[in-house]
């Protein structure tokens, strides 16, 4: 089959990491032997004129379509760019059965353009939290009107989590849902047996975005040590953000803390090692979509300590870890010393098991193939 994505995030020259997850989606599909093409808008002030690029990353055809920030309003001038793309398309021979869009705001309406142009079924993947309850007070009047007539468009919405399609359902975006969750390559996310992990070691992985709160993480790591003084632990926190200001809070905040580790940008390679070396995973978000961190964690067979928040509770149940209340450093403590202490109630086979079947990319791939047949089959005279 051949699927052509259409999408507001992925990796690229403006942000290497952004939009990741889309291409765990493309290469899921690739691994059931499918044929995908990207088609990338990417707004920046950093963009002075228009630019259409291509590029070949993992296999996968990328057109970037790089656009001043001032022309995302500006759906008329993306139709016109769109059309170059859509004529080196049709010149290169090869056809598209389906159009697959993901993150409706700003890519929907181009991607409605491109699926009708084509004259082939239209669906989305939506990841974003701007839709959460916890943002949707801060939602524009047009953006909602947009997704509006884009959901009704799509012969199917797919969500990463059920919490996110009930968001959506709330905000009136109408329309046949199916949730897919994201997707993680297991060649590389798998548990690795035999390692020694001394001392235990708890992990975190982000951006180092506000919403992750990770100098809470560092606050209930302290609190954790005071607390248990015979108990050998150590953290691990690694990330894209702004590592100079993390160091900076933890040496003036902390001056006697031990066994702590930051660590700034690991390729997606270098997560998974972590991960593997670890015996813990934490995340301390403040809201979250359905985070992947938490499935490659899983499928590593790592237990979590989570907040409930978002999707994550989707994930997360007494078998593979412990949710907590966001900004309950409190808690976040005494989940810390629980794991530790009963590290052996959370099986790693088990918990690597069901999450290869819930996110591995077989699994993701053909949940996405029956959902296009059904889509075609419907668009059919």
């Amino acid at each position: 089959m051949n699927i052509l994505f259409v999408t507001s995030w992925y990796p690229s020259k403006l942000d290497p990491t952004n939009g990741n997850f889309v291409e765990r989606h493309a290469l899921a599909l690739i691994s059931q032997g499918h044929h995908v093409r990207i088609v990338h808008e990417g707004f920046s002030h950093r963009i002075l004129f228009p630019l259409l690029e291509r590029e070949i990353v993992a296999g996968i055809e990328i057109f970037h379509l790089y656009l001043p920030r001032s022309l995302k309003g500006q759906i008329g001038v993306r139709k016109a760019i769109a059309r170059r793309f859509l004529k080196r398309l049709q010149n290169s021979g090869v056809g598209v059965d389906i159009v697959h869009g993901h993150v409706i705001y700003p890519v929907g309406l181009l991607a409605v353009f491109l699926a009708e142009s084509l004259k082939v079924p239209l669906v989305f993947t939506e990841h974003w939290s701007g839709f959460l309850p916890i943002n949707a007070s801060k939602l524009a009047p047009d953006l909602i009107l947009i997704t509006q007539g884009v959901v009704s468009r799509c012969a199917c919405v797919m969500p990463v989590s059920a919490n996110l399609q009930s968001a959506m359902q709330t905000l009136g975006f109408h329309g046949n849902y199916e949730v897919v969750y994201n997707a993680v390559d297991t060649n590389l996310y798998f548990l690795m047996n035999g390692n020694d992990k001394k001392p235990f070691t708890f992990l975190h992985v982000s951006t180092f975005a506000e919403v992750k709160n990770v100098t809470g993480i560092i606050r209930a790591f302290d609190s954790f040590q005071k607390l248990n003084p015979n108990l050998e632990a150590e953290l691990t926190i690694a990330g894209d953000g702004d590592l100079n200001a993390l160091k900076n809070f933890a040496k003036t905040e902390f001056p006697e803390l031990l066994n702590i580790r930051l660590l700034g940008t690991q390729p997606y390679e270098g997560v998974a090692r972590l991960m593997q070396t670890s015996d813990c995973f934490i995340l301390f978000s403040n809201y979250e979509n359905l985070p992947c961190v938490i499935a490659e964690a899983h499928c590593c067979g790592l237990p979590v300590i989570a907040t409930e928040v978002g999707g994550i509770p989707e994930m997360i149940d007494p078998s593979n870890g412990i949710l907590i209340q966001k900004r309950d450093e409190n808690a976040l403590s005494h989940a810390m010393a629980d794991i530790l202490q009963n590290r052996d109630r959370f099986k790693s086979d088990d918990m690597h098991l069901k999450a290869k079947s819930r996110y591995g990319y077989q699994v993701i791939g053909k949940q996405f193939e029956e959902i296009y047949r059904a889509a075609i089959q419907e668009k059919q005279p």
